[in-house]
């Protein structure tokens, strides 16, 4: 396995101002970027992938980026626990009725999301999710953090099963706490502190994020 230590180039300032980070600081479109940047360093020093794939909606822009930094074609892949869309229509509401944002970080309702997450964990997949060709290739999968890795080991048993050669995966944060991956662990990771991603619901940067989309020819999985 490959950490924090691979990379050709120095590593950004995002970086080094989320190695170690214990609190929530939200991470700009900027800074999303720039560590995005750093995992294609470390995804150029392991060995050339012959195709990204990465899960909608928050690989998106890692994916994208690093696909271009790398210059290696990509596969969004429609693949969320059942959770994801219940929070993405809780969303919707939030905003419909106006209820700050701020409510939904306090330490009660983070348990209530904890609680609602263990228990709508599911996954559920598109129909056309695994149309694309990985016979005989070389995948990497990139995301934006593992935690328990359960989504990842289900990607790499689909693409296995569909004649990948190899499949790995690279992600900017490989989470720790006390529901982590236990022994197993990605190939490729830039740190081991918890992210709050600009295209976290409740991001102050989430709607900048949705135009950094758009222009990059991606949207979100709904």
């Amino acid at each position: 396995m490959s950490g924090t230590h691979d990379a050709a180039r120095p590593r950004s300032t995002a970086y080094a101002k989320f190695l170690d980070i214990d609190h929530t600081v939200y991470m700009t479109v900027e800074e999303a970027i720039a560590l995005s940047r750093d995992l294609a360093d470390v995804i150029s020093t392991s060995g050339r992938p012959d195709l990204l794939v990465g899960v909608a909606n928050g690989a998106l822009l890692p994916m994208k980026v690093v696909a271009e930094e790398l210059g290696i074609p990509f596969q969004v892949i429609h693949l969320r626990r059942k959770g994801s869309r219940y929070k993405q229509k809780l969303f919707a509401l939030k905003e419909a009725l106006g209820i700050p944002t701020s409510l939904l970080t306090t330490r009660p309702m983070r348990a209530v999301q904890t609680w609602f997450e263990q228990r709508t964990s599911t996954l559920e997949e598109a129909n056309d999710a695994f149309t694309f060709d990985v016979l005989g290739k070389d995948v990497m999968i990139i995301d934006d953090a593992i935690q328990t890795g359960r989504t990842a080991r289900h990607l790499k048993e689909r693409l296995f099963a569909k004649g990948a050669a190899k499949a790995r995966v690279a992600v900017i944060c490989w989470y720790q706490g006390v529901d982590d991956s236990g022994e197993w662990s990605p190939d490729l990771y830039l740190n081991r502190q918890h992210q709050w991603y600009p295209w976290s619901n409740n991001s102050p940067y989430f709607e900048k994020t949705l135009t950094w989309l758009a222009n990059n020819g991606l949207s979100f999985w709904r």
